[in-house]
């Protein structure tokens, strides 16, 4: 069965399994991820009062609560695990290949170039979606004790899957032009912490834009314009656009289609923030592929 796969793909899992690296990093991150499980499930259910060392004692609604608390804050630290942690693996596809001196070898043969990138994205996939699907039991006990719409669940777990695909084919392709997996690791942990200078930037750039007052001498396409901007900043970051969805939901119920008041008296409709971050990631997802399949078309130096 494995044979009729992408070479390339069993090359690599062959290889993943007689490493113990990943297990030992596997196993730290679970202890670390039900650790803080622990921590956050605790301070939620059995607070103290203030002033008070007696425990309080938890009715169903804080039980019911408690499951919804957990399930947001798992799906927080499962978010940036996707976007952060999960990638490490495909910072070495290309980049090891180059520091052991194979890459070269590997572009020899005769296998497609867009094959040899699509066994690499489906080895990496796999390696970083250990740290997953590994805390996911976790991660649905907050949906298993209630509190969670089926919808918030798949919304939840979309943002997951959409993250962590975009991730890794950017991930991959800085791993084609760096000279080891250190420099792409470097690499990619800058462009990350630039990445959060910019949401800080957005989310700056949000509040100054809901402090703006309604006013009826706008045109109409200018007011519908300046509602619009806000939702379009949210759903350049994982994080905002999955609260703002949340946050929209709260105040309207509605999932896809949102209300937007503009002024004087005229209701717009406008795509739920998660719907075009999603459609932003999978176009940032193509084009990483795309450009990691030419740059295999380079000749090594």
């Amino acid at each position: 069965m494995l044979m009729e796969l992408n070479p390339v793909l069993v090359r690599h899992l062959y290889g993943a399994v007689r490493r113990n690296t990943i297990y030992w990093l596997l196993a730290l991150y679970l202890i670390l991820i039900f650790a803080f499980f622990l921590l956050v499930s605790s301070l939620t259910a059995f607070g103290t009062p203030s002033g008070s060392l007696s425990i309080r004692y938890s009715s169903l609604y804080d039980f019911f609560t408690t499951g919804r608390t957990l399930f947001w804050v798992s799906s927080a630290v499962l978010l940036f695990t996707a976007w952060l942690f999960a990638p490490l693996p495909a910072l070495g596809m290309f980049a090891g290949e180059r520091s052991n001196r194979t890459l070269s070898l590997l572009k020899l043969t005769t296998y497609p170039r867009h094959a040899i990138a699509a066994g690499k994205m489906a080895a990496a996939l796999l390696e970083g979606g250990l740290f997953i699907i590994t805390p996911l039991p976790i991660f649905f006990y907050g949906f298993w004790i209630g509190g969670i719409s089926l919808v918030e669940l798949g919304l939840t777990l979309l943002f997951l899957l959409v993250t962590f695909l975009g991730s890794v084919a950017v991930a991959l392709l800085i791993s084609t032009s760096a000279k080891s997996t250190i420099t792409a690791v470097i690499t990619y942990y800058v462009l990350a912490f630039l990445s959060l200078m910019v949401a800080g930037t957005v989310a700056s750039g949000i509040g100054i834009l809901a402090t703006i007052p309604d006013t009826q001498e706008l045109p109409f396409a200018l007011a519908a314009l300046l509602k619009a901007i806000p939702i379009l900043l949210c759903s350049l970051y994982p994080l905002s656009a999955a609260i703002a969805t949340e946050a929209y939901w709260v105040d309207q119920h509605r999932w896809f289609l949102i209300q937007v008041h503009v002024p004087p008296s005229s209701i717009i409709y406008l795509p739920s923030p998660w719907i075009p971050y999603t459609f932003l990631v999978l176009l940032l997802a193509l084009w990483a592929f795309y450009a990691t399949t030419r740059s295999l078309h380079r000749k090594e130096r």
